[in-house]
């Protein structure tokens, strides 16, 4: 191998690329800051240059439309006023469509919320259990009507019920 430069070049540029590496990977929070300061101040322009590839290519159709126009720069004027107003048309009729869409959902949702809310069959069980909270509330009779409860087990049919599982 020969040490030329660009040799040296490509070498330099390893070394310096894994440097950076190792920097991002062990300082997240100033790359993230970095990156952050990056994004707000090329934003813009990746938006701008985003649309401007949206709208060319209506334009261009547009534009070949537009052959009575003699005149090149009045036809590229009338054919980026004619893209925005039909841009502007179809985000109207999307919102117009959208959004009864939207108020029915979330009514439906707020219904659904308000409706009461059916008590599970263990949660039911519970509640009529005695609580043992304090020993004045331990009783032979509660603990007799614990004993006599008759709860369905597994062999009846009843589903089972396991810790990671509350159906």
């Amino acid at each position: 191998m020969e040490l030329n430069k660009k040799t040296m070049r490509n070498i330099f540029l390893v070394v310096a690329g894994c440097i950076v590496l190792y920097w991002a990977l062990h300082e997240t929070e100033r790359m993230a800051s970095v990156f952050t300061t990056v994004w707000t101040l090329f934003s813009p322009f990746i938006i701008g240059a985003a649309v401007a590839f949206v709208l060319n290519v209506p334009m261009r159709a547009i534009e070949r439309g537009l052959k009575g126009i003699k005149k090149d720069g009045a036809r590229r004027a009338v054919a980026i006023l004619l893209t925005v107003l039909a841009i502007i048309l179809v985000l109207t009729g999307v919102v117009y469509l959208v959004i009864p869409q939207v108020v029915a959902t979330v009514e439906s949702l707020v219904a659904e919320i308000a409706a009461p809310i059916p008590v599970n069959h263990v949660e039911a069980r519970w509640k009529r259990l005695p609580t043992f909270s304090h020993p004045k509330n331990i009783t032979a009779k509660n603990v007799a009507s614990i004993k006599n409860a008759r709860m369905p087990s597994i062999a009846s049919g009843a589903p089972k019920i396991s810790p990671t599982n509350h159906e």
